[in-house]
């Protein structure tokens, strides 16, 4: 059978078969071995014994388990430590337990009354990690994986799982969208980025599911979070584990009584600050001069409407009117403060052959934005079932339905409608001094509406702009474990997931101007985009394993062998239509599409089907440790993508590690009284990247729907086809693949009170899929090839320890910290590296403001270094033109037009336009002239945590950090770039009252600045250039240092001692209050400094790394919140 039959429908279901008849001779193996009849133990009459559980502190400790060992005879302990357990034999072994206690075995010997002290489990080498298709003890562990358990999660609210592990894992980033935006998720990196097409973003795995959605989990079903770093942990995944793998468990099950929890909390959004604006006066002053250089249309309606200039009308004292009057943020109206819930609530139990878990969640978000919100409802069940000592079925269901309101992209030269909301007025209409009726007149009513009218200002846009996105998820996993005899175990699962997405995005006669300006009313109802999605996919895993158990005591060896199959596929369908009747709603415009205005509107409708994705995997992994102090894990996997063509379907990433537990060597015995562990691990692995789409190596079709481009036969339009992309096909990409080395240490002191890790990691990928040009001549303008290569080079340190510890205190902490430099190692000759954010469109300068160049960084923007601006000294003034002195260089073209000036022929400088350093020592500034302004990586990123018990009070504060990188402001320079039409009317950033200017208002008129002597008189504080240019050009204005120190989170709560909740047949009731973002230290001027979650602004060919345009502003959030259970 050839590889394509291979990873064909009919070829998996062969090959899955394959892999279960291999299995069935072990079943049958198995059934051919009489069962044994089970042991009965017989208890003897005995005594009644009676006792106390304490801690080490000499307090009760209520609910311990007090048992028999090897029997069902037992009690707890009640509110004062005691128990009481009939019936014990003499020879008996008592055995206490309790959740976070060791475990404590008490032979009976004849007593009657016993005082057991149960000590703290702080022994942390014994601790269950996560990894791939199993688990491990963390001291057996050669690998790189750092496992974070619930009790180490925040102890408040959280809409975001991974806000659960921010700053607590050395070398993940998360830069937490959804503490600011509900609509969307957050971005995390595991070590840097390596890809720059196939996606950065770890292989997310959820119950053992790979691919799952952590966004459509609820935070507090979350039992522990395990981060694989390097190959040795992730080649394991292979295809998808190039970025780091994520492996999230959630709360199974329970054996015992009945349980019912409940956690809900109310959160109260408030914005942390606004942009600052130019005040009424600054803005009419600003305004009034780049409306007279850009000419009389403009300015003259603009003098009429604020009764300024020559239409004072009763507004006698002009613009000197304006200096006290009340700054009409709009801002505030477009975003402020919201409130918002989480309720969650859970019912678990069941005996020890049958367990079951209940879950509900829901959640309101919402957003401080207008009209946006996320809601979230989910129900999820487990139940396990014991259907023999040796084997056991586990059904794993999830239902989620998600519901968001309010996502916008961003839009050339003005970002989003919540970023650009400050370019409204800041006078309110009541404030107004002139005539109203200006605004209907010349450019004011053409040009002027987003920035001046009432009727079309940000809050009414937004008002009537309705984009709905509902994601509804169904998953079902069902698993059986088959203990077949002595260390031998078979597990097979088949996971179904079913998706159903609408989007539902309406935009009103406000939105699309549809209305008519001089009566107000509606001429038509607006326009409708509608989009129907589903998916489905299914995953269907098999593993044997193996543990030598007749091995000698000083040898381990675990064999794990496995097989999977995964596939998933969809269709779309969408249709848009504009220009609805007056008289429509919302609702009757989706409900009858077809009923737009033909005459004068437009319809579109397409629909198609998903590429089916499919994926062949075969993998192993041996473990082997000798004398419990030498430890080996080999690891290996195949698999057959469709993503590629057939000869190039099957990649192979094995992997390799050792680990030496030194403290374990007898030359360390003197250690022991201060060193409890000390590990070194070493490893080298690949693993693979196909995260891009199933098309990219065969050509596709799709039916065309423009009538221009259909053929006519017989006055009948038919049918025709056209190319689905403009990319071409390539039949020749393979993996991109990633090469791993960690050398790593693990340590313990002082009986663990102090322990930690150090990394050095060395990650290279190659065969990078990346997008590349062709000439047009082909017909196609791109393809994608394997046309480069990448690196990460890093070093991880985390320390954590206990502070100090009494009766009645505990104080822990710790730390992480990151020090990760990446590279692009190599690029093919046809590729230039150069790409753009286009945050201006096609009036950026350079078009092309990122840059890929071997040897630097992914995240390089490029433009020109700003020296200031030119002043009159620069020129020679003669017969009024400023005529350029020789020696100084010249401004390109690049900056033209300039509205309001008047240069000699040739020359493009002019006094406070904006100086550029001559790179080249040409005497002109042009295109050789730009070079690299910003590094957009930090140098090192973190976070600390502190967290204190005092009896029954709980404190935490979480921090994290990131130094040395650069912000690429783009709101900044969008305020230096002088658009004309719309742009003449808007107000502009506070810092821009210092630019430069030509027009100054003196004695209530606005008056042109033509001589050296006016300019110099005007300008003397001047620190920013003149924002006449009509192009948005890039400087380092723009870079700024975004290091910041952030307070996360502080969280305070309160539990109900162990009596009272006895009493009131609770046992757990605890009530808390979080502050989120409580401060940030940073000498960034934008609203916040961790702007990364967009890095593909305006779908940009590679990652536009720190770039601010459009970022949604971060909260502070202030939460109330109640954990309670009985």
């Amino acid at each position: 059978m050839n590889e394509s039959k291979l990873l064909s429908p009919n070829g998996i279901v062969k090959a899955s078969a394959l892999c279960l008849l291999m299995s069935a001779f072990s079943v049958n193996a198995a059934f051919a071995v009489p069962v044994l009849d089970r042991e009965v133990m017989v208890i003897q009459q005995g005594r009644t014994l009676t006792g106390t559980v304490v801690d080490n502190f000499g307090d009760p400790v209520i609910g311990a388990n007090v048992i028999v060992k090897g029997t069902t005879i037992g009690n707890i302990t009640d509110v004062n430590g005691t128990f009481t357990v009939e019936n014990v034999p003499d020879d008996a072994v008592l055995q206490i337990s309790y959740i976070g206690f060791k475990t404590l075995e008490v032979p009976v010997k004849g007593q009657t009354t016993f005082n057991i002290t149960l000590q703290e489990d702080t022994e942390n080498l014994q601790e269950v990690v996560v990894v791939g298709y199993g688990s491990s003890v963390k001291k057996d562990l050669t690998t790189a994986v750092t496992s974070v358990s619930s009790k180490d999660f925040l102890a408040g609210a959280v809409n975001d799982p991974m806000q659960m592990v921010d700053g607590k894992v050395a070398g993940v980033v998360v830069n937490s969208v959804a503490a600011a935006d509900p609509n969307k998720s957050g971005s995390i990196q595991v070590r840097g980025a390596s890809s720059l097409k196939a996606g950065n973003s770890p292989l997310i795995v959820i119950d053992g599911m790979p691919g799952g959605d952590i966004n459509n989990l609820n935070p507090t079903d979350i039992e522990s979070i395990d981060v694989l770093k390097d190959a040795s942990s992730t080649a394991i995944y292979g295809a998808r584990g190039a970025n780091g793998v994520i492996l999230v468990t959630t709360k199974g099950a329970k054996e015992g009584k009945v349980s019912v929890s409940y956690n809900g909390y109310v959160k109260f959004n408030t914005p942390t600050k606004y942009l600052e604006t130019l005040d009424p006066y600054d803005y009419l002053s600003f305004v009034w001069g780049n409306a007279a250089a850009s000419g009389d249309a403009y300015r003259l309606p603009f003098e009429k409407l604020y009764g300024i200039g020559d239409y004072l009308g009763s507004n006698t004292e002009g613009i000197e009117s304006y200096r006290n009057t009340k700054n009409y943020n709009i801002q505030k109206d477009v975003y402020n403060s919201s409130v918002s819930h989480n309720h969650d609530l859970s019912v678990s139990g069941g005996t020890e052959k049958t367990k079951v878990l209940f879950a509900m969640n829901y959640m309101d978000e919402q957003g401080m934005k207008l009209n946006s919100y996320a809601k979230r409802g989910g129900v999820s069940l487990k139940i396990n079932q014991k259907l023999r000592d040796n084997l056991d079925i586990n059904l794993d269901t999830r239902y989620s339905d998600m519901r968001t309101m309010g996502d916008e992209g961003t839009t050339n030269g003005s970002g989003s409608l919540l970023s650009s909301s400050y370019r409204f007025r800041p006078i309110a209409t009541r404030d107004i001094l002139g005539d109203l009726n200006a605004l209907r007149e010349g450019n004011m009513e053409m040009y002027g509406r987003q920035s001046t009218w009432d009727t079309y200002s940000p809050v009414a846009r937004i008002g009537d702009y309705d984009p709905l996105y509902i994601k509804q998820r169904l998953r079902g996993t069902l698993s059986l474990n088959w203990r077949l005899f002595d260390g031998f175990a078979y597990h097979t699962d088949f996971t179904l997931n079913q998706s159903w997405e609408q989007d539902k995005i309406w935009g009103g006669a406000i939105y699309n101007n549809y209305l008519d300006d001089e009566t107000g009313a509606k001429l038509y109802a607006g326009n409708v985009e509608y989009t129907k999605r589903d998916s489905w996919g299914l995953r269907w895993t098999n593993t044997i394993s193996y543990d030598f158990n007749f091995l000698p005591k000083q040898h381990r060896l675990n064999i794990l062998l496995g097989h999977e199959v995964t596939d998933s596929g969809g269709s779309k369908m969408s249709i848009s239509a504009s220009h609805f009747p007056s008289n429509f709603t919302k609702d009757n415009a989706f409900a009858m599409i077809n009923q737009y205005d033909a005459d004068h509107g437009t319809s579109k409708f397409s629909s198609g089907v998903d590429i089916p994705g499919r994926i062949l995997s075969f993998f192993g992994r041996a473990n082997y440790t000798l004398m419990d102090r030498y430890l080996f894990t080999v690891t290996f996997r195949a698999d057959g993508s469709s993503k590629f063509s057939p000869e190039h379907r099957w990649g192979y990433f094995p992997a390799a590690a050792f680990g030496w537990r030194l403290s374990e060597e007898t030359f360390m015995e003197g250690t022991k009284d201060w060193l409890d562990n000390l590990k070194v691990r070493l490893s080298y692995g690949t693993v693979g990247n196909d995260g891009i789409s199933s098309d990219l190596w065969s050509q596709t079709w799709t039916s065309e729907t423009d009538l221009r481009y259909q053929y006519i036969l017989n006055n009948q339009y038919s049918s025709s086809y056209d190319l689905s992309t403009e990319q071409m096909a390539n039949k020749n990409l393979k993996w991109e693949t990633t090469i791993t080395r960690n050398f790593g240490f693990d340590f313990g002191f002082l009986k663990n009170r102090l322990w930690g890790s150090l990394d050095l990691y060395w990650n290279t990928t190659k065969d990078l899929l990346m997008l590349t040009s062709l000439p047009g001549i082909t017909g196609f303008t791109s393809t994608y090839d394997n046309i480069g290569q990448t690196s990460n080079k890093g070093i991880e340190f985390s320390l954590s320890g206990v502070i100090f510890e009494n009766k009645d205190w505990n104080i822990t902490a710790g730390m992480n910290i990151n020090f990760n430099k990446g590279k692009v190692d190599k690029l093919a000759e046809n590729v230039t590296g150069l790409y753009g954010s286009s945050w201006c469109g096609s009036s950026s300068f350079p078009g092309e403001d990122y840059i890929l160049q071997e040897g630097k960084p992914v995240g390089m923007v490029r433009g020109f270094i700003y020296d200031g601006f030119y002043t009159t000294d620069d020129f020679n003034y003669v017969n009024g033109q400023y005529i350029l002195k020789e020696g100084v260089a010249d401004l390109g073209s690049f900056i033209n037009p300039v509205h309001g000036v008047d240069r000699p022929s040739g020359q493009n400088a002019y006094p406070g336009l904006p100086k550029f350093r001559d790179m080249d020592n040409s005497g002109s500034i042009d295109e050789k002239d730009v070079t690299i302004i910003g590094d957009m990586n930090p140098v090192h990123t973190g976070g600390f945590n502190i967290n204190t018990t005092y009896k029954n009070f709980d404190l935490g504060l979480y921090f994290n950090w990131s130094y040395g990188n650069d912000v690429y402001n783009v709101n900044k320079i969008a305020s230096l770039y002088g658009a004309k039409e719309k742009g003449v009317y808007e107000n502009k950033l506070g810092f821009m009252k210092d630019s430069y200017k030509i027009y100054d208002v003196v004695d209530g008129k606005l008056v042109r600045l033509t001589t050296p002597e006016q300019l110099n008189a005007a300008n003397v504080n001047a620190n920013l250039p003149l924002p006449y240019s009509e192009n948005g050009v890039t400087s380092s204005i723009a870079i700024e240092d975004g290091s910041y120190l952030r307070l996360n989170t502080l969280t305070l709560g309160y539990s109900l001692p162990d009596k009272v909740l006895h009493k009131a047949g609770l046992s757990k009731l605890r009530i808390y209050g979080t502050i989120y973002n409580l401060f940030t230290l940073t000498g960034y001027s934008g609203l916040d400094p961790e702007v990364s979650a967009n890095t593909s602004q305006n779908k940009a060919k590679y990652p536009t790394v720190g770039l601010d345009w459009g970022t949604y502003p971060r909260a502070r959030s202030f939460v109330v919140g109640l954990n309670l259970a009985f």
